[in-house]
């Protein structure tokens, strides 16, 4: 009887053609890089406000229906920006030699002590959180660049680098997490 040989395949070239394979994917493939909000997140800042200055921060609450509170009170969408306007443009202690507002007793001293505190519950959606972060943010724009067309005679995007700098300082972006 003969005893049949059994055909053995070369492991070798399998290998190599494993790593092409592998390395021609990797080449191959594009990552899709996800887009977020270019935001600075909010800081918990316990000695920001303390029980005497509570007139300095703006809580806006949205709750799981996407109802708006600010300040306990119900808004709409495009009340927002105008509210957080006057609110940080208030110039409650009569200090701010730039600010527009009328001084109410209940709204910030001054722009550079207006905290805004932005809260969403857990089943917000994300199109109503983006939509209160954006009129917040639309708030800030709108200020600087009238602050910018009245102290610097120019348009917010041509401002040199220092003159950004002291609007920034004029306007900070003040947003804390929210008070427990």
């Amino acid at each position: 009887m003969r005893t049949r040989k059994c055909p053995t395949v070369n492991a070798g070239s399998m290998a190599d053609i494993a790593f092409l394979l592998l390395i021609f994917f990797l080449v191959a493939t594009t990552v899709e890089i996800d887009e977020g909000i270019n935001q600075q997140l909010a800081t918990k800042c316990e000695d920001c406000i303390n029980e005497g200055k509570k007139r300095n921060l703006l809580p806006i609450l949205l709750d799981e229906e996407d109802q708006l509170f600010v300040k306990d009170r119900v808004i709409t969408i495009d009340e927002l920006r105008n509210t957080v306007k006057e609110f940080i443009d208030n110039n409650g202690a009569g200090l701010c030699s730039y600010c527009q507002g009328k001084s109410k007793k209940e709204l910030s001293e001054h722009p550079t002590k207006a905290f805004i505190s932005i809260e969403s519950e857990v089943m917000t959606s994300y199109k109503a959180y983006v939509s209160v972060l954006n009129e917040v943010m639309g708030a800030y724009q709108d200020l600087r660049s009238r602050y910018a067309s009245t102290h610097f005679d120019t348009a917010m995007n041509e401002l040199s680098s220092s003159q950004l700098t002291t609007l920034n300082a004029v306007y900070p972006q003040l947003l804390v997490e929210p008070l427990e």
